[in-house]
């Protein structure tokens, strides 16, 4: 059925994907770019978007699935490949779907859930033997080993205040703190997303209508 589903969406929708001529190029460099720095880029190198940031973040994506895959067998080496195949596909995907948008777009927010889903489970495994390579005997060893969890936590945490607010904004906090303002003459005050619809008749068709 999601094949016979995906070849209906792809042969009677619109989109990228019907005129791809000369493009593939672009396609694969999109790709190439979401699977290699997601989710790794937003979590702990958006600070930098200079080649070699962005080769290093690329380099631990990478060692962490081949060493998931090398020391892993059966069952969970089954889940990981399933996990890689769904990373990779995703790519696929996004390369022909967006990559009229630019490079830049490959690390948005909005393209982090399957990354994540896909990736994690592989740095969670190489970080867990790392850790396990450590003698647990020593407890100075052991606090180290908090203190790096902790503040890997701490890094991960602080730049999703700031992704919380835009998100948020474009997703009804603006748009309600606009409804709730004294009501105003201002010909430019229109409703976000629905730029024809002056704020006040938004008020006037919530009033009428019990709108919450």
């Amino acid at each position: 059925p999601a094949i016979a589903v995906a070849l209906t969406i792809a042969h009677f929708s619109s989109g990228n994907h019907q005129q791809m001529a000369g493009h593939w190029g672009d396609a694969g460099k999109f790709a190439a770019g979401y699977f290699l720095l997601n989710p790794l880029h937003q979590l702990g190198a958006g600070f930098s978007l200079q080649p070699l940031a962005l080769a290093g973040v690329a380099a631990i994506k990478v060692g962490a699935i081949t060493w998931g895959l090398l020391a892993t067998k059966g069952r969970l080496r089954g889940f990981l490949l399933l996990l890689l195949v769904y990373d990779l596909g995703n790519a696929v995907l996004l390369g022909v779907g967006r990559y009229h948008t630019g490079f830049l777009a490959t690390m948005s927010s909005r393209y982090q859930y399957g990354s994540l889903l896909a990736t994690l489970p592989f740095l969670t495994l190489a970080l867990g033997a790392l850790l396990d390579r450590l003698r647990r005997r020593d407890r100075i060893m052991t606090w180290g080993k908090a203190s790096v969890l902790a503040v890997g936590i701490l890094v991960l945490m602080r730049g999703w205040p700031a992704q919380l607010a835009e998100f948020t904004g474009w997703r009804g906090t603006e748009l309600r703190q606009l409804l709730s303002a004294p009501a105003t003459n201002d010909p430019a005050a229109k409703v976000t997303a629905l730029e024809y619809m002056h704020v006040e008749r938004a008020k006037a068709i919530i009033r009428a209508y019990h709108l919450h």
